[in-house]
């Protein structure tokens, strides 16, 4: 999953991950001050509970490259060591060498994965720097979560495009949009 996807992904799941579909209908009430069934830009930012903040390290109120590389790193990978005795693939006990080789390959496979995805989050955290300062506002954050979170494309939220999606690998961001004020 490229970087911006899972911030933005981070960024939903703050505001609504672990709820039931009534509490979600809730809380798209709360977005949807104005009552009207969708949630504009400015009912977005007036409602934001500050999703930068829980990448923003420093808490200085922007993201750096840094900050937004570092997003999930401590996670590591699940299991860095197998227990259960010597035996090899199938019963068969390949010895030391073996398992010296399915070890670098792994590291081999983890440290390209991890060069891909810093690649990848490096592109995703330029197109979110608006005006290219290096450094990623709260409102160039919010808008770059806002369009990639407007599926449709119609410059409002509706309950469904806040529902986090699973599973789903939608498109990025649609070109240049800028969402209405």
């Amino acid at each position: 999953m490229d970087r911006l996807k899972f911030a933005m992904t981070l960024g939903l799941a703050s505001v609504s991950c672990a709820l039931t579909a009534q509490e979600h209908r809730g809380t798209f009430e709360t977005f949807d001050s104005d009552g009207n069934g969708s949630v504009s830009f400015a009912e977005f930012q007036e409602n934001d509970t500050n999703l930068l903040a829980r990448i923003d390290t420093d808490q200085n109120g922007v993201l750096t490259l840094d900050e937004f590389l570092n997003t999930g790193a401590d996670r590591g990978p699940r299991h860095n060591n197998r227990s259960g005795g010597s035996g090899g693939h199938h019963g068969e006990n390949r010895g030391e060498n073996s398992n010296q080789a399915t070890k670098e390959k792994t590291e081999e496979q983890r440290t390209a994965r991890r060069a891909n995805m810093s690649e990848r989050a490096t592109a995703a955290f330029q197109e979110m720097d608006l005006d290219g300062d290096e450094i990623v506002s709260v409102a160039e954050f919010q808008e770059a979560t806002f369009l990639r979170m407007d599926r449709d494309s119609n410059a409002v939220l509706t309950v469904e495009e806040l529902r986090p999606t699973r599973g789903h690998h939608g498109k990025g961001r649609k070109g240049d949009r800028t969402p209405p004020a």
